[in-house]
């Protein structure tokens, strides 16, 4: 995101990017010492890894919905109006 000259991101790419992400990332790890160390014990640590997934998925289909769209309507030629 970083390398690319073509785009600068705004905050919301930053967030769904690189933020998001890697709290997700971080979630399975904290759900691993509370299944240990908690008295919540399991059933927390389950929905913390729900949790976990379902912000995954739902990163996954917005930056993939941000590429299509950036695709389609910015990168993609224009029509041809001679025919």
């Amino acid at each position: 995101m970083i390398r690319q000259k073509v785009y600068k991101p705004e905050l919301e790419d930053w967030i769904f990017h690189a933020v998001l992400p890697l709290m997700t990332y971080a979630l399975p790890i904290v759900a691993a010492f509370l299944a240990v160390f908690s008295t919540l014990g399991l059933s927390a640590s389950l929905y913390l890894l729900a949790i976990a997934a379902t912000l995954l998925l739902l990163t996954g289909i917005h930056n993939a919905w941000d590429n299509v769209t950036y695709h389609v309507f910015v990168k993609s030629p224009s029509p041809d109006k001679s025919h």
